[in-house]
């Protein structure tokens, strides 16, 4: 705080409490790569082996999911529709930076490795040197995953204390949840 010679307060930090979810958790319909690791992180090892318990336990994630932002909704005393509304900004905010990527990785230049290999009778220097330095040919391309789908996305801000203890208390509960602490200056 800041104070004035005779004890009035000049300016204080406030604490405000945001509610981020993981990107995973929100996008719809679930990534079936993510999905399968979280059904399988549920289960032993021997247990994996088990397409009846592997299953049994997808099913546990979905309904987690669904529950989720009605959880957070009750908790932080919010309208769920708006949560809803907040999710679906962040999934189109994400699959707008994949679109963006994957044109821009379609349209980059022609792979520099082709003009090397159409060289007249390269030496066995630079045979070796090429093969060693150029990395192999996919047959497929991959999958683009950007940073934005591995990290956490902020849905509420300026929510009450309690909530942000109850979900820091219990993260069992809201699984791929975190509470960031942000501070304010307040002048009076």
């Amino acid at each position: 705080r800041i104070l004035t010679d005779d004890g009035t307060v000049l300016a204080h930090d406030q604490q405000q409490f945001g509610i981020l979810v993981h990107y995973r958790w929100l996008e719809t319909p679930p990534d079936p790569s993510w999905l399968k690791g979280q059904a399988l992180s549920r289960l032993k090892p021997r247990e994996r082996r088990d397409a009846a318990k592997v299953a049994a336990a997808r099913r546990t994630v979905l309904l987690r999911r669904q529950s989720l932002l009605k959880d957070l909704a009750t908790l932080c005393r919010v309208d769920k529709v708006k949560l809803e509304e907040a999710a679906e900004t962040v999934q189109q905010r994400v699959e707008r930076i994949v679109k963006t990527v994957e044109q821009s990785r379609n349209t980059a230049a022609p792979d520099s490795r082709s003009a090397s290999r159409s060289t007249v009778s390269p030496t066995l220097i630079q045979k070796i040197k090429t093969a060693l330095t150029t990395p192999p040919r996919r047959s497929a391309r991959e999958p683009v995953v950007v940073t934005e789908e591995l990290e956490y996305h902020r849905l509420l801000q300026d929510v009450s204390l309690e909530a942000a203890g109850a979900i820091q208390e219990y993260p069992e509960r809201f699984p791929g949840v975190v509470v960031r602490v942000n501070t304010r200056r307040i002048y009076t």
